[in-house]
C-alpha cells in the first residue's frame, strides 16, 4: 500500500512567483543579495522532482565549486529528506552529490569552475539545468558549458534552463546571456 509523503516546500515571495508566473525555457535571473536563491533553486526550480506532479525528471545543477552549493544541497536534503525519514529521497552522495528519488528522478550537482571541469556533465540527459551563482563561473568556462555541454543535455526533453546569480559587471559571458534573453 502507497505512504502519503509530506513536503513542506518554501512558498515564493512575490519576486520569485513573477519569475515562477513568467518561466520560459531559458530564463536569466538576476538577483541581488538576501533576495532567496536558496530557496528558489531548492523549493521553487526542482519541483520537477517532485512526485506528486511529475514523475523521475532529471535535474543538473552546475556550480563554480561545490563549497558554494553546500547551503543549497543541504537545504534540498532537509525539504525533501531522505526515504527512512519519510521523505522522497531514495539515496543520496554526499562526495559525488547526486541524490536519487523514490519516483526515479535524478538531481545532479557538478562543479565545472575550471578547466579541467569544464565538461562536467557532458553526454546527459536533462529535464532542466540550472546554473547557481552564475557570475563566478569563469566567463569562458560558462560559455563553453553552456554552448557545448549543458545545452546539447536538455536535447532529448526539449529541457529548460534556469541561470541563477547576482549582476557582475558587463565584460562577461553572463551578462551577455541576461542581455539576449538566454
Amino acid at each position: 500500500m502507497p505512504r502519503n509523503i509530506d513536503i513542506t516546500l518554501y512558498r515564493p515571495h512575490r519576486g520569485q512567483q513573477r519569475i515562477l508566473d513568467n518561466k520560459r525555457r531559458f530564463n536569466c535571473i538576476v538577483c541581488a543579495r538576501r533576495f532567496g536563491k536558496t530557496e528558489l533553486i531548492t523549493s521553487v526550480a526542482l519541483p520537477l522532482i517532485s512526485p506528486a506532479v511529475f514523475e523521475g525528471k532529471f535535474v543538473g545543477i552546475f556550480v563554480d565549486d561545490f563549497k558554494d552549493f553546500a547551503q543549497s544541497w543541504a537545504k534540498i536534503v532537509d525539504t525533501y529528506k531522505l526515504s527512512n525519514e519519510g521523505g522522497i529521497i531514495s539515496h543520496k552522495d554526499e562526495t559525488s552529490k547526486i541524490i536519487h528519488f523514490l519516483n526515479g528522478g535524478v538531481l545532479e550537482v557538478w562543479s565545472i569552475g575550471d578547466e579541467g571541469r569544464k565538461d562536467k556533465g557532458r553526454g546527459r540527459k536533462y529535464h532542466r539545468v540550472i546554473y547557481e551563482e552564475t557570475q563566478k563561473i569563469p566567463s569562458h568556462i560558462l560559455e563553453y558549458h553552456w554552448k557545448t555541454v549543458a545545452r546539447p543535455t536538455l536535447t532529448d526533453f526539449k529541457g529548460e534552463a534556469f541561470f541563477i546569480g547576482t549582476a557582475a559587471g558587463k565584460d562577461n559571458y553572463w551578462y551577455e546571456l541576461c542581455r539576449n534573453g538566454a
